[in-house]
């Protein structure tokens, strides 16, 4: 429809727009976005708000920020704002909505620790899990552990996995082959290659992500005899390898 394509087009002018140079370009778009009526759309709001700071015009992304979440948006708009902003890398801006947004939900937390993570900002996203656990009714979802676990693993922390660990125990978290693979991978890479086989034993093995974890957790343990007998009986269990996992 016309109004997709307007949104579209919109939303390609801003984020081309990355330099003080093109501040005029984004003030146009504005203009025309608001009288659109596409003013409260968050994703063209979150396309003008980093537009608006790669031109190095960071008070007037402010005020745009203050101005959405002064009309007490509803959490789905939150999240979708909030999501823009992590893919923008606007972490920080994605933190300020976080902080004053008056409704959450699980999927809000889940977009800043998880965003967090994609953005390289792996102790920001355990602080979240930490913040969420403290001042929030909101119970951490399978997701929100995942998230966790795979900032554990990039930072090689072996108390915050856990930790992790120990909160998944606590909320009889049942396992999904996503966070079988995220434990055997953690400890793997957080240098407990013990803990690492001990949990591979004791879940489900019925996916090749969980094989693989553990076979690349050995390999780079230097563990060349464990591979091979992990090899062998993955062949055993009839669960077929993958290119990953001639790659462990």
């Amino acid at each position: 429809s016309a109004s997709n394509t307007d949104h579209r087009i919109l939303k390609q002018v801003l984020e081309s727009c990355k330099a003080p140079s093109n501040s005029k370009h984004v003030l146009q778009a504005h203009a025309h976005i608001f009288k659109l009526g596409y003013g409260t759309y968050p994703s063209l709001l979150a396309s003008m708000v980093t537009a608006y700071r790669r031109c190095n015009l960071p008070h007037t992304a402010r005020r745009l920020l203050l101005w959405f979440l002064s009309s007490s948006p509803n959490v789905s708009n939150t999240n979708l704002i909030i999501e823009s902003l992590m893919r923008s890398g606007e972490y920080g801006l994605a933190k300020k909505v976080l902080r004053k947004a008056s409704d959450r939900n699980v999927i809000t937390w889940n977009l800043m620790i998880g965003g967090y993570v994609r953005n390289v900002q792996y102790e920001e996203a355990l602080r979240t899990l930490k913040d969420m656990l403290s001042f929030s009714d909101i119970k951490p979802s399978k997701f929100s552990f995942a998230s966790a676990l795979a900032a554990c693993a990039r930072l090689g922390d072996l108390h915050s996995a856990k930790w992790v660990h120990s909160l998944m125990i606590d909320a009889e978290v049942e396992l999904n082959p996503i966070l079988c693979t995220a434990l055997v991978d953690v400890y793997a890479k957080c240098g407990d290659i013990e803990t690492s086989k001990e949990v591979f034993y004791s879940v489900e093995r019925n996916h090749v992500s969980v094989w693989n974890a553990m076979i690349t957790g050995f390999a780079t343990h230097g563990l060349a005899r464990e591979v091979m007998r992990v090899f062998s009986e993955m062949e055993a269990e009839h669960v077929s390898p993958d290119s990953i996992t001639f790659l462990g």
